[in-house]
């Protein structure tokens, strides 16, 4: 269920990418910078959305695999925290509220290990789903990217 969100993401993106290019065939470049940015924020956002860090949709699709993924997003959200020169609230409680859920995670993994029990297959393809997204909204980002207009 979790996946949802940046494979939404990915849909508008891709959809607004064709949009765009039809509307650059009809002569209205104007108009297809619209959906040229449409697209790039929402591959954007799809690729924050899956850092795994808890309250992220990575965080809950990747933590079914293994716990030790929250811990490398929040690692990426600390990074990415002193990297923003504005240095974001937004991380700062990805931060907080995704380090207490991997606590959490931990400690009820040694409480109850079998709630985490999950079939070898199905962490192998919650895997390859997210890293194919993953992949996929990397990939349009930086394609995207060149599409955009210049000095706006």
């Amino acid at each position: 269920m979790a996946i949802a969100g940046p494979l939404t993401s990915f849909l508008v993106s891709a959809t607004s990418f064709v949009v765009a290019g039809v509307i650059v065939a009809l002569g209205l470049p104007g108009f297809a910078a619209v959906f040229s940015y449409l697209a790039w924020i929402n591959l954007m956002l799809g690729l924050f959305n899956l850092v795994p860090a808890f309250p992220l949709d990575g965080g809950r699709v990747l933590s079914v695999v293994s716990k030790w993924f929250n811990v490398a997003g929040l690692v990426i959200a600390a990074g990415l925290l002193l990297l923003t020169p504005f240095h974001s609230p937004l991380l700062l409680l990805i931060l907080i509220f995704g380090g207490f859920s991997t606590f959490q995670r931990f400690r009820s993994t040694a409480e109850n290990p079998a709630y985490y029990d999950v079939p070898a297959n199905t962490k192998w393809t919650i895997g390859l789903v997210y890293l194919s997204l993953l992949v996929g909204l990397a990939l349009g980002a930086a394609h995207t990217v060149h599409l955009l207009p210049q000095g706006v």
